[in-house]
């Protein structure tokens, strides 16, 4: 697995679409973080499934909450140390991912101590990637079928699936990216 930040200009194009996609929060980052995450390859298009820090409402009582089919958080060496939020993957054209460079060569402390929690949370990703890929096809799949009531026959819709992004949707703009980038080989085939 690799991680990789993700252009700030292709969110925002999807963001404008569906507001469900995540912000790059381009005016708050600390260290200038990147929109990082794992690149997946779902219904035949690659995903960029984002990575998250660990923040207070991943907590119940001081512990971490478990995991959940939309959102995977991550364990290393028994620290809780990030998620990946799978309800808000989206389709991901080569033009606009690059891979996260995590030497420490000329880097600042502040930048070393960033990697070091980057390499953490790669690991914990290499521990779970079967589970993480399996989640990413079931989540896509209850999306597309949000509506169709045969699917879910007497299951309940989970709740969720609210939040998730319109896959069908991005997918479609993703499409108009890449041929408004004239060309056609934006799609990432790992």
């Amino acid at each position: 697995m690799i991680l990789y930040k993700i252009t700030d200009e292709y969110i925002s194009f999807l963001a404008d679409n569906d507001s469900k996609v995540l912000s790059s929060h381009k005016k708050d980052r600390t260290f200038q973080r990147p929109h990082l995450g794992i690149v997946i390859n779902n219904s035949n298009m690659p995903y960029f499934i984002p990575l998250s820090s660990p923040d207070q409402k991943d907590y119940i009582n001081g512990n971490p909450r478990k995991s959940t089919l939309a959102i995977k958080r991550l364990n290393f060496k028994n620290e809780f140390v990030g998620k990946l939020l799978l309800n808000n993957m989206i389709p991901a054209p080569k033009s606009e991912i690059e891979p996260i460079d995590l030497s420490f060569s000329n880097k600042t402390e502040n930048e070393k101590k960033y990697i070091r929690l980057l390499k953490k949370q790669l690991a914990a990703i290499s521990l779970i990637k079967k589970e993480i890929n399996t989640s990413a096809n079931l989540v896509y799949s209850q999306k597309l079928n949000e509506t169709n009531k045969n699917y879910w026959k007497e299951k309940i819709v989970p709740g969720y699936l609210n939040a998730t992004v319109d896959f069908t949707l991005l997918e479609q703009k993703c499409l108009e990216w890449i041929a408004k980038q004239g060309t056609n080989k934006n799609i990432l085939t790992e």
